[in-house]
């Protein structure tokens, strides 16, 4: 007797049924949706503005390159990951989502459902998003952000008469 094959559980990635039928998103990448529409705001902002008093196309191809790279080491990392090679560091990820790659991670993390359930990477994931709009916030904003910030929680007085 020959031993029987071992049958791999694959999760559907399309949004129909085996009937035909539409399948909503689960709420989870409902989420997911919304905090990215939310995310990209900010970076699609501050491309405009630099290119309207600026007329520089520099941060508009510095996401696409940034987001390019990212997609293709999601990519990279899931075939490794197929296949059963060593995989790439998740630091290594997330180094480069930081740099302005991010766009592109969340792309790829969507179209290869590739390190979309691990809660950890996910966390980190979201921090670097955030951390990098309230960095751009900050440089749109001309440090108003952290001089309120400061203000507010006591750490630089108010200087009255001047």
């Amino acid at each position: 007797m020959s031993p029987t094959p071992q049958h791999k559980t694959v999760y559907p990635t399309r949004s129909f049924s085996r009937d035909g039928q539409r399948v909503s998103p689960r709420p989870q990448q409902k989420a997911s949706s919304a905090l990215l529409a939310i995310s990209l705001i900010l970076p699609l902002f501050s491309t405009y503005s630099v290119y309207c008093y600026q007329r520089s196309l520099f941060p508009l191809y510095y996401y696409l390159i940034g987001s390019l790279l990212s997609f293709l080491l999601y990519a990279n990392d899931k075939l490794r990951a197929r296949h059963g090679l060593w995989r790439l560091r998740e630091n290594l990820l997330h180094v480069v989502d930081l740099l302005g790659g991010w766009p592109g991670g969340y792309l790829a993390q969507q179209c290869f459902q590739h390190k979309t359930r691990k809660t950890s990477f996910q966390l980190e994931f979201w921090i670097i998003v955030a951390f990098h709009n309230l960095v751009l916030l900050e440089v749109l904003s001309g440090g108003a952000v952290t001089s309120i910030a400061a203000r507010e929680a006591g750490i630089v007085k108010r200087v009255s008469g001047f």
